[in-house]
């Protein structure tokens, strides 16, 4: 579990691995809005989810799963990217700037290019 910057919501993951599917099957992952208790949204995934970060502005959540980074708006949901064969993904304290390697290089995007 981890609490988002502005501490306005907290994410869960959910192992939902099936018994003699292999390790790490599937996975939920789960956002509460920490003022009402309520789950804001939720996501299902077919792969083991390694790791969900925020922005440092909240707005923004990244999942990460079989080397894949979706983007999801915080406070709806909504799927903002995905970007595929990304081994990890590191967000500026600033909020201008990702960093994301890959298995040859390390790249940096303009937040606001990326994700608009």
């Amino acid at each position: 579990m981890r609490f988002s910057p502005d501490g306005s919501a907290l994410f869960a993951i959910e192992d939902t691995s099936t018994p003699g599917a292999g390790p790490f099957s599937g996975g939920i992952v789960s956002v509460f809005d920490t003022a009402t208790g309520k789950v804001r949204w939720k996501k299902t995934f077919d792969s083991f989810v390694d790791y969900v970060r925020f922005s440092p502005d909240s707005r923004t959540v990244s999942i990460s799963y079989s080397a894949t980074i979706s983007f999801f708006n915080n406070k709806t949901g909504t799927l903002l990217r995905t970007i595929q064969k990304v081994d990890l993904e590191v967000f500026s304290p600033d909020n201008k700037t990702l960093a994301l390697t890959t298995e040859k290089s390390v790249q940096l995007w303009n937040i606001s290019d990326l994700l608009s």
